[in-house]
């Protein structure tokens, strides 16, 4: 899922474009693109909640009702989508009750405002100022020998 929203921000900062500020063409930050958007995620979990409710009003005759219901109601299912939809409903505060009425659904879904992010945990030290300033001479260095390397592999 990680990957699908890191290729979602990339196209929505090509749509956007950068921005001019000070004489400088900056990119757009990740926050400043979930200003103008939606996340992707939260987006396709309130459309599996949508579907999901869609889901538990079906007459009971449908096959697809039937089948439905026996994934539902076992608590063994196989199938995490079930516990992911009814953890995403909770979050939202749909209960199960709420699900047999189309337009308070539709009303909760669209109001909702997004999902909590789980912390993910940042590895390595803190970059000190110190630290990227040795790290800017390094790179400064390493760019230097590369030009005249390639400038002498042309020749």
């Amino acid at each position: 899922m990680e990957d699908i929203a890191k290729k979602e921000r990339k196209i929505i900062r090509r749509i956007l474009g950068p921005r001019y500020e000070n004489g400088i063409w900056k990119l757009r930050s990740n926050k400043e693109v979930y200003e103008k958007t939606e996340k992707i995620k939260d987006v396709m979990k309130k459309r599996r909640a949508t579907f999901y409710s869609h889901l538990k009003r079906m007459s009971e005759e449908r096959l697809t009702k039937k089948i439905f219901n026996y994934f539902d109601k076992n608590p063994k299912t196989p199938i995490p989508w079930f516990k992911e939809v009814k953890t995403d409903l909770s979050e939202m505060g749909i209960t199960e009750r709420d699900i047999l009425n189309r337009n308070l659904v539709r009303q909760k879904i669209d109001q909702f405002q997004g999902f909590e992010e789980k912390k993910r945990k940042k590895g390595g030290a803190v970059w000190t100022e110190e630290r990227r300033e040795q790290h800017r001479e390094r790179m400064k260095i390493y760019w230097i020998q590369r030009k005249e390397q390639s400038s002498r592999n042309r020749r």
